[in-house]
């Protein structure tokens, strides 16, 4: 598992999220805005680096991105830029030529002069919402016979975060064609936004006497 958390560093000063380490997850949201002051000319090397927060055994370093933002700041492709782009940049880490991931972000540079009256962005996300997700089954076809006397016993499964929790159709027994009739509707009480909501929608051929056969 990882529990990752960021680091970001410019002209020596560090901001580091370690408090904040996201527990166990691979693909982390952080959602959140870092703002540095700086002067060009001058060192305006960014890192971004990914970090895996170990209590025990001490964190382990997992990739970084470098932004010449001084480079950015004196280049007038980067300057004519009205909006500027959502980025997707490697990680990586010096043992490594492989990628160990990407970060999504955004970089902007604002003159002194103009920060007063530029308001940041609010990335976070809005709360979470309960919804009720009606899933209506109305009928299959081209579906393949899976018994030995050329028919299936068709029924759907449906779920969202666990296999544990799926809901089912009832079955159309002895179907010879690959078309069952159903009209079925599966309800599922969901929280959204929520990146793990993914509706898994699957076609079974159940069997009483030995395993249900998975279709498709």
């Amino acid at each position: 598992s990882v529990d990752p958390y960021l680091v970001l560093k410019l002209n020596g000063k560090v901001l580091n999220e370690r408090s904040n380490y996201i527990s166990n997850c691979h693909n982390p949201e952080f959602n959140k805005m870092f703002e540095f002051h700086s002067e060009f000319p001058g060192s305006g090397l960014l890192k971004i680096q990914l970090w895996d927060y170990d209590r025990i055994f001490g964190d382990d370093f997992i990739g970084e991105t470098l932004v010449d933002l001084e480079d950015r700041f004196f280049s007038p492709e980067w300057q004519s830029i009205k909006n500027k782009p959502v980025e997707f940049r490697q990680l990586y880490h010096k043992s490594t030529k492989v990628s160990q991931g990407v970060v999504k972000c955004w970089i902007e540079i604002i003159p002194a002069e103009a920060q007063m009256n530029s308001i940041p962005w609010n990335i976070t996300p809005r709360p979470a919402s309960d919804f009720e997700v009606r899933v209506v089954v109305w009928e299959t076809s081209g579906i393949e016979t899976m018994d030995w006397e050329g028919t299936s016993d068709i029924y759907c499964r449906a779920y969202f975060d666990s296999v544990d929790k799926n809901k089912r159709t009832d079955i159309h027994y002895r179907c010879m064609t690959g078309k069952g009739s159903f009209n079925y509707r599966l309800k599922f009480n969901i929280s959204h936004p929520s990146k793990d909501h993914i509706l898994n929608l699957q076609v079974w051929d159940a069997d009483a006497f030995s395993k249900n056969d998975f279709i498709g």
